[in-house]
């Protein structure tokens, strides 16, 4: 492999680059990575063949290391006939990936990341509800490589502005992705909140659809009331063991069941802020 990168071609792809260019970069830097990686091998494969001495001992291992090395070449020689883009449409063809959340991704992709960011599997999650997105990383492993994970709430499709919302979601979750692919830290950080600033998303959740309250507990002393998405176990009021049992567990302050609520009344004290 020959050629050397440009200043330009050694900057990291996705920063104020086009799309066409960040391929490039792409292209450049895998193939030239598959092919160190092969001329290191290969040296590796003729030492252990010719270097090591005879054995019982030496030829299990030797067929060992021979084997692992064939395997590593035979899949940087994969990595070297198959183009970015033919991965990156190689994940976004799975039947996994609505077209709907794939039409998202790649419209965030080109604004904000330059196209630079591989799909990854998008599905959505029945089970959300504060939260309206979440991203699992994914493995590196050279041989076992599964690609990230990005999930949105289904139920963020029946919101009047659904689409505004699913793509500030969708995007939020990117910069998530963006970090891992960076290989930095994926919370909350000082870079996530720089990035998200820069793009205009949103921190939290904008449309929290919280599941409603079942049961009613109150305080049989003070008469405080304590809304339940499932029964308690052994409760008291905190106010009232604090205020006459110095914080100690004390049985003439237990929760009681007051009554079940409906769900329009579980729905309005879920909305109600507490």
């Amino acid at each position: 492999f020959s050629g050397k990168p440009s200043p330009r071609t050694s900057s990291f792809p996705g920063r104020d680059r086009a799309s066409s260019s960040a391929k490039d970069r792409n292209r450049f830097h895998s193939r030239a990575s598959a092919a160190l990686f092969c001329h290191v091998s290969l040296s590796m494969l003729k030492t252990t063949i010719t270097e090591w001495p005879p054995g019982h001992v030496r030829r299990r291992s030797r067929a060992a290391v021979a084997g692992l090395t064939a395997k590593l070449i035979c899949r940087i020689v994969l990595v070297m006939d198959i183009a970015p883009e033919q991965h990156r449409s190689t994940f976004g063809s799975n039947p996994g990936n609505p077209a709907e959340l794939l039409r998202f991704f790649e419209s965030a992709n080109l604004a904000h990341f330059d196209g630079f960011l591989e799909v990854p599997q998008l599905q959505w999650n029945g089970r959300l509800r504060s939260c309206a997105g979440r991203f699992i990383p994914g493995s590196r492993k050279f041989l076992r490589a599964v690609p990230s994970i990005i999930e949105i709430a289904s139920y963020l499709r029946n919101e009047p502005n659904a689409d505004a919302l699913i793509l500030d979601t969708m995007a939020h979750e990117m910069i998530h992705y963006w970090l891992w692919v960076r290989r930095q830290p994926f919370g909350h950080t000082a870079a996530f909140m720089a990035k998200m600033r820069e793009m205009g998303v949103s921190r939290y959740n904008p449309a929290p659809r919280p599941r409603p309250f079942r049961y009613l507990y109150c305080c049989a002393v003070c008469g405080k009331e304590f809304p339940a998405r499932k029964k308690l176990g052994v409760l008291a009021c905190a106010k009232c063991c604090k205020a006459h049992s110095n914080g100690r567990y004390d049985s003439r302050f237990r929760l009681l069941l007051y009554r079940r609520l409906s769900v329009d009344e579980g729905l309005e004290l879920a909305h109600k802020p507490r």
